[in-house]
């Protein structure tokens, strides 16, 4: 079981990830009208540093993804959940896509006038 501390920071806890992840930088991510590029991401949520916001685990937000080639379109909206704060990691932030699928990737890739790109792949599978 882990402490209240652990809970509230998000700290101690073991990578329950289902989705792979990747670190090739192609989205970025609109959090609270900050533009970040994620350390690291996949269907199933992000982690993107030096965040100095007020966000803090068990909080919702609607953040936006962009490709990382173009800024001239909307950004997709994604619904995500705030899982883990650490200040002692470089302000990292880790947020979980509540409802991102392959498919809504494709289809705000195909809208944006952008080709599905190939770094992609390994996060779509």
């Amino acid at each position: 079981m882990t402490s209240n501390l652990e809970q509230k920071t998000g700290e101690a806890q073991p990578n329950r990830r289902s989705k792979p992840r990747t670190t090739v930088p192609c989205i970025k991510i609109r959090c609270e009208n900050e533009l970040y590029v994620p350390e690291d991401w996949g269907l199933g949520g992000c982690r993107i540093a030096n965040y100095e916001g007020q966000l803090r685990p068990g909080t919702t937000v609607l953040i936006e993804m962009f490709l990382n080639v173009v800024h001239e379109h909307d950004g997709l909206p994604v619904k995500a959940e705030v899982v883990r704060f650490e200040p002692e990691n470089n302000n990292s932030l880790a947020l979980f896509f509540a409802d991102l699928s392959a498919r809504d990737i494709e289809d705000f890739c195909e809208a944006s006038g952008k080709n599905f790109p190939a770094e992609l792949m390994e996060v779509m599978a």
